[in-house]
């Protein structure tokens, strides 16, 4: 409870940055644990050595290290890094020594320190198995810990967060909101494909009733003028007198019928080469039946 009052009288942005220093110490130690290195807090701040995590995830140079840090901006500490006061010195090199198991003659002063951020880009630039697990591993842990930490500042301790987690009627809760939320899900797909489809129906139906534009109209016109002619022509050569205007007008009607539209701006606009298909059609036809007409008038004559 004391931690939540010291939060308690921090600014919003200090509040963040406490919490992610306590975030980083606790996977600190979680990683320490699973992966075998040591640790060592200072200052509130959890740290290991170079050659600790050198030695678990495979590496050989210390240089390597180093330049990989300096390519994410990550610094190597030592110990004057740490302390405000000489005096303090003394008493630092004591506890590294006792913690990382050194030898008394270690030149403690020259030991390099790696926090958090140094552990995950020496982790994951990793090649090793171990490095695998950490990707994953890191995901999971860190929601764990930052989820502590909101517990702990709502009043709520890891033991009571387990006995509701183990709570029957509680998991029966869970398991019907994610029941809930598959359907909610499921609702929302369906809802989607309905509108999707309704959106297809209504663009097919626009197509559906596009009329012909001014131009191709132009050239409906235009087609529907030369079949009149040639049509006029074979009536005339079979003893029948039509005027220009009155083949237009048998053309163009005999084409709104067959293609059920009242006008011929009312053709469908997917239609328009069945239209120019079948007038071309009857020009061929007509054509072939005036000039059967006029040679069999020549030879009577």
């Amino acid at each position: 409870m004391r931690e939540i009052k010291k939060l308690e009288n921090l600014s919003v942005q200090e509040v963040l940055q406490k919490i992610d220093e306590q975030t980083a110490n606790e996977m600190m130690k979680g990683f320490s644990k699973r992966y075998g290195f040591k640790v060592v807090e200072i200052s509130g701040k959890v740290f290991t050595t170079a050659k600790e995590l050198m030695r678990v995830f495979g590496y050989s140079d210390e240089k390597a290290v180093r330049k990989l840090l300096n390519e994410y901006d990550v610094e190597m500490l030592t110990i004057k890094d740490l302390v405000s006061s000489e005096l303090q010195v003394p008493k630092l090199k004591d506890l590294l020594i006792q913690r990382f198991e050194l030898s008394p003659q270690t030149p403690v002063s020259k030991l390099k320190l790696l926090d958090y951020r140094a552990f995950l880009v020496i982790a994951l630039n990793s090649k090793t198995e171990k490095a695998k697990e950490v990707k994953e591993y890191v995901i999971n842990m860190e929601k764990e810990a930052r989820q502590r930490i909101v517990l702990a500042q709502k009043g709520i301790t890891p033991e009571t967060l387990e006995l509701a987690q183990n709570d029957p009627i509680l998991a029966m809760v869970e398991t019907i909101k994610q029941v809930r939320l598959k359907q909610l899900e499921l609702e929302q797909r369906q809802k989607e494909l309905e509108e999707r489809q309704e959106r297809v129906e209504e663009t097919v139906k626009a197509l559906a009733y596009e009329r012909i534009t001014s131009d191709e109209l132009l050239k409906i016109q235009g087609w529907i003028n030369k079949v009149a002619k040639v049509w006029r022509e074979v009536k005339e050569l079979e003893g029948k007198r039509y005027t220009y205007r009155e083949a237009q007008q048998y053309i163009k009607a005999r084409l709104c019928e067959i293609f059920g539209v009242k006008d011929l701006t009312d053709i469908p606009r997917r239609r328009f080469s069945e239209v120019i298909a079948r007038l071309n059609k009857n020009y061929v036809a007509y054509r072939r039946r005036w000039e059967n007409l006029k040679g069999f008038r020549s030879l009577l004559s």
